[in-house]
């Protein structure tokens, strides 16, 4: 029930260590604590940053039959959130979907 019950397995980032635990950021950005017990805390060396900082843009295209049903939309929409499932967008960008002609 803690904020990070979806992270184990993951690294999260580590501001500093704190008389509960360890200082971390959530995903919204706030502050929070994770238990000592909860948690290890490991050097992660970034030899070469994977995507660049800064704002990040993603476009897609996708060819629907004329007859899409919201339903089907919905479907499409949530395969997409999971193909990128492994990146953590709330700091880069927001998923918008916008209908092209």
């Amino acid at each position: 029930m803690l904020w990070y019950a979806d992270k184990v397995g993951q690294l999260v980032e580590y501001i500093r260590p704190c008389p509960e635990g360890y200082m971390s950021r959530e995903p919204s950005g706030h502050a929070n604590i994770v238990r000592v017990g909860d948690a290890e805390v490991v050097e992660v060396t970034v030899i070469e940053q994977a995507i660049p900082p800064g704002p990040l843009r993603i476009m897609l295209e996708v060819e629907l039959p004329e007859q899409s049903t919201p339903m089907l939309v919905n479907r499409l929409r949530q395969q997409l959130y999971r193909a990128v499932e492994g990146y953590d967008f709330s700091h880069t960008a927001k998923c918008t979907f916008v209908p092209l002609p």
